[in-house]
């Protein structure tokens, strides 16, 4: 789930550690400071911008997804809606 970091606030301690995506890109990514669950990426290549991991959401119902990027990376178990666009990688219009 894909928006802006200025919309996003989290409530108790996150750690955060540097990583390098298989581009070659710089990202940032959060996990809970109590649990270790991943909660959100932060792309440097995209400063406004920040994913959030769904399954960390207390109520993940009302998530309805628009695109599914980095489909080309998918499996063949994973039976998504049909109706949803597809995307095979990342793409900028997301801003």
């Amino acid at each position: 789930m894909v928006f802006h970091r200025a919309a996003f606030h989290v409530e108790g301690s996150v750690k955060e550690t540097a990583r390098v995506s298989n581009a070659g890109r710089g990202k940032t990514k959060g996990f809970c400071g109590d649990c270790g669950s991943p909660i959100y990426n932060k792309p440097d290549s995209h400063p406004d911008l920040l994913g959030i991991y769904v399954g960390s959401l207390d109520d993940a119902s009302q998530f309805r997804p628009t695109v599914v990027l980095f489909n080309s990376r998918g499996y063949p178990w994973d039976k998504l809606d049909p109706d949803v666009p597809r995307l095979p990688e990342w793409y900028d219009t997301a801003r």
